[in-house]
């Protein structure tokens, strides 16, 4: 239910005589008609974000030096019914903040590992509940966590304001769907820069505080490494208080084997951050921030380039859109990042190889008007050549993958909704007599599944690489 919906009917009249609905029965816990008001320094004078209209109690947590990533993950277990969370965030974490800087990010991953038993969440972050982004915060707590029923928040910069409009007229016995259409009949038209994109994901029909609600926690998964395949034990990479993850890995000329990765550790200058390290000479090098920025830095990919050398690429929140960046290990250190797209547009998830000596190439996903396609851009040796389009289509293109055959030709794989709205693989090559992306193919696959960047392993706390011993 987005605010942008027209005509919206009266939820008081679909709910029926079931409600409250069966998800609510399934429960194994009893869980208390509470609430959680989370919130960051930024927000401090919100409170209890007027919860206390519809729950009589309210924990409220508000302290700067409170909350931080580390204390927010131990509430995670906290059985509370409905919580509020007012933080800084990308669609995939909340960024939280202390007297001495940043204090660290909760990944959408985390959520999902540590299954709470939350049913409601009001996501004051922007971006929190971006639908469009697979895997976003909001979608994580309906569809990864066990209990979670229906998340309220914003697709792009911006969040419920005037609470006391929501939460007054859900303690009357409405659904959560009609009071918030109300609010956004009431609100959304007075500041559309600030409340367009606001959005309810799950079951509108829902009401809270109903009698007999329950809460299942499901046994957390064990945790066992493959031994027939002769792996070694784990290494900790940086091993850090706080989580990293999204890792990727390559081995330059030298030898080194290099990780660069997703983190949550910065402090002073930044949100997620990107961390490298190299192993070499049976040893891990000390992590290393690459480019501290103010925003968030996520999807690194790493590939030798066509000098040899270890080259990083990443997507950057860069104002009010994703743009890709690229720094290249001189030997000693990691260089001034490139800039390499710079449009309004969101690009994001960056793929790389190198053709030979010729060309290293970045190849990533553009989104315009919803509308994902592959573009690409590369290196000769001396210049970036100018960007251009790998593949365009009325429907989405997304996720590309690249490599290098024996041949020397490059190839770029991604996923395509072109073929009959379903989800298949396509491939093309380059052709450098031509200058264009060629020899379009569609691997046949079974009935498509939902796709989780099989690629893009995560991973809790620390990236813990492992290899094949001799």
């Amino acid at each position: 239910m987005g605010l942008k919906d027209k005509n919206l009917i009266s939820l008081n009249e679909i709910d029926g005589p079931q409600a409250p609905h069966d998800a609510f029965l399934k429960r194994a816990v009893d869980l208390r008609k509470e609430a959680l008001a989370y919130v960051d320094d930024d927000w401090y004078s919100f409170n209890n974000c007027n919860l206390n209209l519809l729950y009589d109690t309210v924990t409220v947590v508000r302290n700067a030096n409170t909350t931080t990533a580390a204390d927010f993950r131990n509430r995670l277990d906290d059985p509370y019914e409905w919580v509020q969370i007012c933080s800084h965030s990308s669609p995939w974490g909340n960024t939280f903040k202390y007297t001495g800087g940043y204090a660290g990010t909760v990944f959408n991953f985390e959520t999902w590992f540590a299954d709470p038993t939350f049913l409601f969440v009001n996501l004051f972050q922007c971006s929190g509940t971006r639908f469009v982004e697979e895997n976003s915060v909001g979608s994580i707590y309906i569809f990864g966590p066990t209990n979670g029923l229906l998340a309220v928040g914003s697709a792009k910069v911006g969040s419920m304001l005037n609470f006391d409009d929501f939460y007054g007229p859900l303690d009357g016995g409405i659904s959560i769907g009609e009071a918030y259409r109300q609010w956004v009949e009431q609100w959304g038209i007075t500041d559309p820069e600030w409340f367009y994109g606001m959005c309810l994901l799950g079951d509108p029909t829902l009401k809270p505080k109903q009698p007999g609600s329950l809460s299942h926690r499901r046994p957390r998964p064990g945790h066992t490494f493959e031994t027939t395949l002769d792996w070694t034990p784990p290494q900790a990479v940086g091993a850090h208080a706080e989580t990293d993850g999204y890792p990727a890995v390559t081995k330059d000329a030298a030898g080194r084997i290099w990780a660069a990765w997703v983190t949550g550790r910065s402090v002073t200058n930044g949100r997620t951050e990107i961390c490298a390290a190299s192993y070499l000479g049976g040893a891990w090098s000390a992590v290393q921030i690459i480019d501290p920025f103010e925003y968030w830095d996520f999807s690194p990919t790493l590939a030798l380039d066509n000098l040899g050398r270890a080259r990083l690429s990443w997507s950057r929140c860069y104002g009010r859109n994703y743009d890709i960046f690229s720094s290249v290990y001189t030997g000693t250190t990691w260089g001034t990042p490139e800039h390499i797209s710079s449009k309004a547009t969101n690009d994001m998830y960056p793929a790389s190889a190198a053709e030979g000596a010729s060309r290293f190439w970045i190849t990533f996903e553009r989104w315009t008007h919803l509308n994902g396609d592959i573009y690409c851009r590369y290196y000769d040796g001396s210049a970036w050549q100018s960007t251009f389009a790998v593949s365009t289509d009325s429907a989405n293109d997304y996720n590309p993958e690249m490599a290098t055959d024996s041949t020397g030709r490059t190839w770029v794989a991604w996923t395509s909704e072109r073929w009959e709205y379903n989800r298949n693989i396509y491939v093309k090559n380059y052709n450098p007599a031509s200058g264009h992306w060629e020899n379009l193919y569609r691997r046949h696959r079974p009935p498509p599944r939902p796709k989780r960047h099989p690629n893009r392993p995560w991973f809790r706390k620390e990236f813990l690489p492992t290899c094949i011993s001799s």
